[in-house]
């Protein structure tokens, strides 16, 4: 009888097991790393009648830096979401979310601003998942006047990690970054300058980018003043749709717990 009880128990739980998909991490993480201090502003004097010399400053007062988090569980139902932020570029800022299937995470100190997502799959209603989204970001405003150029150098260097697992199948994550400027004056309407390394599910599983941002401006026209704002930024997000069991499955696990009730059942005869 014995052995007979553990014949059937191993058999359950083979038939359990295969009703039930694996578990799996859908990971995410991205990173820039900017030395704020080292940028690199130079000015060229354009001779223009009436002009006067290139005047370049970056805005006092004008530097900021959030990081945010979120992290949702579908069941048990728990969704969280908080953000941190400071008026400057170096204040040390982080933001960390945990529920039962999803964390997020974010950093951010006067170099580096990084982020962090994970969820995870369940067996769940369809249309149901899970999440986590993390995000942190630095701008700072700047001016110049005068008739010239200016050009503005920043560079930077960018990992971005992940996903793992299999997430064709079981879900998606996403990890970018990017360093902008944005500037306007009275002759040109506006303009900008990009740089970004971004990455999602159906790429390669990490990689590491570098570059430099590299900003030309020019007003030539006299009294004419441009404005802009230097902005950095990284996103590191993940989904875990829940799975249903497929049919079969069920009858499997229907199958099984039949075997143990009768087993049950001779066992009180």
């Amino acid at each position: 009888m014995v052995r007979r009880l553990l014949l059937f128990s191993v058999l359950f739980a083979s038939l359990v097991l295969q009703a039930i998909p694996a578990m799996a991490d859908i990971l995410s993480s991205s990173s820039i790393e900017i030395d704020w201090s080292s940028r690199n502003v130079t000015l060229i004097d354009v001779p223009v009648p009436g002009g006067s010399p290139v005047f370049f400053e970056w805005i006092a007062g004008s530097g900021y830096g959030a990081v945010g988090s979120s992290a949702f569980t579908a069941d048990p139902y728990d969704n969280q979401s908080d953000n941190q932020s400071a008026d400057d570029l170096t204040t040390l800022l982080s933001k960390d979310l945990t529920t039962a299937k999803a964390q997020a995470s974010t950093l951010r100190d006067s170099v580096t601003l990084s982020a962090s997502a994970a969820s995870q799959v369940d067996l769940g209603e369809a249309g149901s998942d899970n999440s986590a989204d993390a995000w942190v970001e630095n701008s700072v405003d700047f001016q110049f006047t005068g008739t010239g150029i200016v050009l503005i150098t920043l560079d930077w260097k960018a990992t971005l990690d992940g996903p793992l697992g299999d997430p064709s199948d079981v879900g998606r994550a996403a990890a970018y970054t990017f360093l902008q400027a944005e500037y306007k004056n009275s002759s040109i309407s506006n303009g900008y300058a990009f740089s970004n390394a971004a990455m999602d599910s159906s790429e390669g599983q990490s990689g590491t980018w570098s570059g430099t941002l590299a900003v030309t401006m020019s007003n030539l026209e006299t009294d004419a003043t441009t404005t802009g704002r230097l902005l950095s930024y990284v996103n590191a997000k993940t989904y875990s749709p829940n799975v249903v069991p497929e049919p079969a499955s069920c009858v499997l696990m229907g199958l099984g717990f039949g075997l143990v009730g009768w087993i049950s059942r001779r066992r009180w005869k």
